[in-house]
């Protein structure tokens, strides 16, 4: 995941109290989340994936 990344443009990824940074210079490694008290909260149901925003492209005239 973490080395296609910057292709994709993904910030982070939350799964299981889980956290994986899209950038590995800024952490190269998983990191454990506290414990937000119930598995939805601690991302155990659902993986989150946030995303930079696409570039804005151009279209040439039709």
């Amino acid at each position: 995941m973490q080395r296609d990344a910057a292709v994709d443009r993904v910030e982070y990824v939350l799964f299981n109290r889980t956290y994986w940074s899209g950038d590995p210079a800024v952490h190269p490694r998983a990191q454990l989340m506290e414990d937000r008290g119930n598995p939805i909260a601690n991302h155990a149901t659902h993986v989150r994936i946030t995303t930079q925003p696409a570039p804005l492209v151009e279209c040439p005239d039709a």
